[in-house]
């Protein structure tokens, strides 16, 4: 795949992203979002950084967001208000600078801009998968059902979020590469320059 500038990608400001929230027992912090590392994860996702996503209500009203609904819908009785907490209120910083994957174009510029480190999953395995035949059998059918990601190492020394908008979900579920695993519209916090203000 031919390699993206950057530059060239889809973005914007975190002015112009709505107010997100984030299901949490713990009060949110901006300064303690830990720096996203790169790992191989079937859900295509880093280490590090903190995923918010839009709020469904007045947020002056006990607030929800679409994956604290998610949660409730799809997995019923398993939230549990003690262990989960409840949806504090995030704001982007207005000059926050913000990667957005909103169509299946976008997937593919952010794929060829930002395109995983090899070895990820070997790594994560403690396997060489060139030496031992079942390792390499093993890492090439986790490497067929699971989302790619991206190197956010990376993507972090450019950009401060990734958007993932419900356009690029419903276009890219079923795609190559695809976004199958982000249930529902996220953006990605990639370090604490993301965050305006906090309600908790």
């Amino acid at each position: 795949m031919q390699r993206t500038d950057p530059a060239e990608l889809h973005v914007c400001r975190g002015g112009d992203v709505p107010a997100m929230g984030w299901l949490s027992a713990v009060d949110f912090e901006a300064a303690k979002i830990k720096p996203v590392r790169n790992r191989w994860a079937l859900n295509g996702r880093p280490e590090g950084g903190i995923a918010v996503s839009p709020l469904v209500n007045d947020p002056r009203e006990a607030p929800e967001t679409t994956w604290s609904q998610w949660v409730t819908e799809e997995t019923p009785g398993t939230r549990d208000p003690d262990r989960d907490g409840r949806v504090q209120v995030v704001t982007l910083a207005d000059d926050a600078r913000v990667l957005v994957i909103d169509s299946y174009a976008d997937l593919l510029a952010t794929a060829a801009a930002f395109p995983p480190p090899p070895g990820l999953l070997e790594a994560d395995l403690g396997v060489d998968a060139t030496q031992d035949p079942g390792a390499s059998l093993v890492a090439a059918f986790l490497s067929r059902t699971a989302d790619q990601g991206f190197d956010y190492e990376a993507m972090s020394t450019r950009f401060d979020a990734l958007w993932v908008t419900p356009a690029a979900l419903a276009e890219t579920r079923h795609s190559e590469p695809s976004l199958n695993t982000w249930d529902v519209e996220t953006v990605l916090l990639l370090g604490p320059s993301a965050v305006g203000s906090a309600t908790t």
